[in-house]
């Protein structure tokens, strides 16, 4: 996504769990945040934090349910938690996402691995 004048791309770093993916937005002090789940299909962050203004609409790799998602803003960072929409305990495999976004980018810096 190409940030408008004088916004930033907000920075990603994602993992995931059988029902749950793992979100984590690391900005210091983040104030104004926004964070939206537009039917489900993608993640729309926006906030203020060390001078910037961060923004960032990514188009999610599969569906979840916003119902079922939560968010919280800590000193250094934002994390979200989204319930994925796929019922894990019916096909492992069909839960598993291989990449956060449904296309590439630059802003997700990182993945850890699941330790469950």
């Amino acid at each position: 996504m190409a940030a408008a004048a004088g916004v930033s791309v907000a920075p990603f770093q994602w993992a995931q769990l059988n029902d749950y993916v793992l979100v984590k937005v690391p900005l210091q002090d983040a104030k104004d945040v926004s964070i939206t789940i537009p039917e489900g299909k993608s993640l729309h962050v926006k906030c203020v934090a060390e001078g910037k203004t961060y923004e960032h609409n990514l188009p999610l790799y599969a569906d979840v349910i916003p119902e079922e998602s939560s968010n919280v803003t800590r000193a250094r960072q934002i994390e979200i938690k989204l319930k994925k929409k796929v019922d894990a305990s019916v096909d492992e495999d069909a839960s598993f996402w291989p990449r956060l976004a449904t296309t590439s980018s630059s802003s997700i810096t990182s993945r850890w691995p699941d330790s469950s």
